[in-house]
């Protein structure tokens, strides 16, 4: 008899704890949400401190791994969304004022003519290098129109470069992404990191198209950063 209540109480803990994950993968939980609330509202008196904000019922995403919470700016009216994401040190990962500032038009011109630039600068000296990306932020009102390497940005780029590594090894993807760090140095590009996927290319006529191939390697670094051997990853 003992035994059976001991089975059972194991069972009905063990029951009980498979809800309460299930719940909390879908659904967050009162602990994680507080939090969460609290680092934004910090976030926002620390970012915004001349504007008044009240932060309503966020909701969670569990596709995300976050908290979405609607932001009202007192006075004017104007809501917007913000992410928090993380369960022991959230963060704020989506910023709804900061990007409703953004210029995304001239962002994008912008992205592409940094990109072609980049892109004829490494093809000329690197023969595997096959397409280049850059995401940058540049805020509404911005006096110049026009890419240049000084050009006035709130944050360093991000740049994506993808290699034919068709008849590459992880030694070959590593000395021509050691290349690329040294080039970027040496025309002193403004960069936050730099992603270099080694991809199995299927059609080798095709330039300048991020999705050509498959992913085989990867390696990301940035600007101090000495790459090692272990740095370039093996994707299966």
């Amino acid at each position: 008899m003992n035994r059976k209540k001991v089975m059972y109480w194991i069972l009905l803990v063990l029951l009980v704890s498979i809800i309460l994950f299930l719940y909390n993968a879908f659904n967050g939980n009162p602990i994680s949400k507080h939090i969460s609330k609290r680092v934004l509202e910090n976030h926002l008196l620390t970012t915004y401190p001349d504007k008044e904000f009240r932060v309503k019922d966020g909701m969670y995403d569990f596709k995300f791994n976050e908290y979405i919470f609607p932001v009202v700016q007192i006075g004017s009216g104007e809501q917007y969304d913000f992410q928090v994401r993380g369960f022991l040190q959230p963060e704020v990962t989506g910023d709804g004022v900061r990007f409703a500032s953004l210029d995304i038009p001239l962002m994008e011109r912008l992205s592409k003519e940094a990109a072609e630039e980049i892109y004829l600068l490494l093809k000329d000296e690197i023969e595997s290098v096959r397409a280049v990306d850059v995401q940058l932020e540049v805020l509404q009102g911005s006096e110049e129109v026009k890419w240049h390497k000084d050009f006035p940005l709130e944050k360093p780029i991000y740049i994506h470069i993808v290699i034919d590594a068709t008849n590459f090894g992880k030694e070959e993807v590593l000395n021509d992404t050691e290349i690329i760090q040294k080039i970027l140095a040496r025309e002193q590009y403004n960069y936050d990191s730099v992603t270099v996927n080694g991809n199995i290319i299927d059609d080798p006529e095709i330039t300048k198209d991020l999705e050509n191939g498959y992913v085989k390697y990867s390696v990301s670094f940035e600007q101090e950063t000495k790459l090692k051997l272990k740095d370039v990853k093996e994707l299966e």
